[in-house]
């Protein structure tokens, strides 16, 4: 492991000493800034890292054809161009509103809302496949004719049978002679096997037009929210089987307490439960919230955006699992410089605005897409306005290790906020360092015996 910066405390009988600490102030780096419609619209597509450490993604409108790239970028801000959409005619596909997956080969796969062969006209969206390199080819092509449903809004996920599941936001189903028009789940496979497992509004209660995808959960199964529908119209957040098996596990009921709206998705944390957000509703003027929901279906509301001055509002992008075991989002908009917020929320609902965007001359803001945890440590994410040309950034969010030291009289308590950081500790604080066996976060240290100064060596 590379020691990044080192943090010491010297521990005494009675006093714990801040040695050197760094600043917990988080900071953005703009590493690309878009030339022209970069990725807009509803939830435009987030950031991927791939095998060779390079970073790959979509942009909704951008290109020749202004029907969409897909490009790569290396960890220092090198732009590629791999793919524009539109220019493999006849069945290309077109507008990819979601980011990309990456898959067990090696390979990345997505989905575009439009393009593709179908005989209605102008296509109803596909599957493809792209290499790091920009090797591209077409999987399937929609057709809402056939039952598959249509206009693909979110991007795939890779289940643990090596299948990829996702769904439309469309569909066209009659049952008892009326047209369904809410959207399916499915599965598909690398060569094109398509499978639906559920048409929404096929069941009293149900939700429909899902902007978001599915997680797996540890038990095999699939989980997912809908925007719209259920008992109160609010969304639901739902459970789907690789068989087609289905049921509605929360409906949200909306304000004064719930959110609505839940577009986004959901996001598996630790502890087997699933996490998301809501863009609408809450305790504070329709701010929205961030929820937990267990595979149970046990829903529980952790927070309501709009809680303090300066914070932030209407999450849009799904939350992302941070290696110490926190979630951290993005908002929209608020923030000290109503431009959109980073922030950091723990299992049990502690929450941490780390960022507001609008604050810097030339940064980007307004940061619609999921962020994505880098390698090194740090978040990477897509923001839909500011920058050079006023068309969005891609940037690189470092939030710095803190090492806290807090004093109980006959003991002192070490936590960090970098579960990869390891613990060292030296009989005087010039001496040789050795890992202080199995510590983990936090640690504490009763006082007795010879004075311990102690840093921590943290991961890059």
């Amino acid at each position: 492991m590379n020691a990044r910066a080192l943090k010491s405390f010297a521990i005494s009988l009675s006093l714990c000493i801040a040695v050197a600490n760094l600043s917990a102030q988080s900071t953005v780096t703009t590493l690309h800034s878009f030339a022209g419609q970069p990725a807009r619209g509803n939830f435009p597509g987030g950031l991927v890292q791939g095998n060779d450490g390079n970073f790959f993604g979509t942009t909704y409108a951008e290109g020749t054809n202004q029907e969409g790239t897909i490009f790569r970028m290396s960890p220092s801000g090198v732009y590629t161009n791999l793919h524009t959409f539109g220019s493999s005619s006849p069945n290309d596909g077109a507008y990819p509103n979601a980011g990309l997956t990456l898959g067990s080969d090696g390979n990345f796969y997505g989905t575009t809302e439009n393009g593709g062969i179908n005989p209605g006209g102008y296509g109803y969206g596909t599957v493809y496949r792209i290499s790091p390199s920009g090797d591209y080819s077409t999987i399937i092509n929609f057709d809402m004719t056939n039952g598959e449903g249509y206009s693909p809004y979110a991007g795939l996920v890779q289940g643990s049978d090596g299948i990829f599941y996702g769904t439309t936001l469309q569909s066209e189903l009659f049952s008892n002679g009326v047209a369904l028009y809410g959207g399916m789940v499915f599965s598909v496979s690398s060569s094109g096997a398509f499978r639906p497992l559920h048409y929404f509004g096929i069941i009293a209660g149900d939700g429909y037009n899902p902007f978001s995808g599915v997680v797996q959960g540890h038990d095999g199964y699939f989980y997912g929210a809908a925007p719209r529908g259920g008992t109160n119209n609010d969304g639901i957040v739902y459970r789907v089987a690789t068989d087609g098996g289905y049921s509605i596990l929360h409906t949200f009921a909306g304000p004064p307490n719930e959110g609505y709206f839940a577009a986004a998705g959901l996001t598996l944390g630790n502890d087997g439960n699933f996490y998301g957000t809501t863009q609408s509703g809450g305790m504070n003027n329709n701010a929205g919230t961030i929820f937990r929901v267990s595979p149970g279906g046990d829903f529980t509301n952790l927070y309501s955006f709009g809680s303090f001055a300066g914070d932030g509002v209407q999450p849009n992008a799904p939350l992302v699992l941070g290696r110490d075991g926190n979630f951290y989002g993005t908002t929209t908009y608020g923030g000290q410089g109503n431009a959109g917020t980073v922030f950091r929320i723990s299992p049990g609902g502690v929450y941490t605005n780390l960022y507001s965007f609008g604050l810097v001359t030339g940064e980007g803001n307004s940061p619609y897409a999921p962020l994505v945890l880098g390698r090194d440590g740090s978040f990477y994410g897509i923001a839909t306005a500011g920058g050079t040309n006023n068309y969005g950034t891609i940037f690189k969010l470092t939030i710095p290790t803190v090492l806290n030291c807090q004093n109980l009289g006959n003991a002192v308590v070490l936590s960090w906020n970098d579960p990869l950081s390891v613990l060292q500790s030296a009989p005087a604080v010039t001496g040789t360092y050795t890992n202080v066996p199995s510590a983990t976060s936090p640690y504490t240290n009763t006082l007795t015996g010879p004075q311990q100064f102690f840093r921590l060596q943290v991961s890059q």
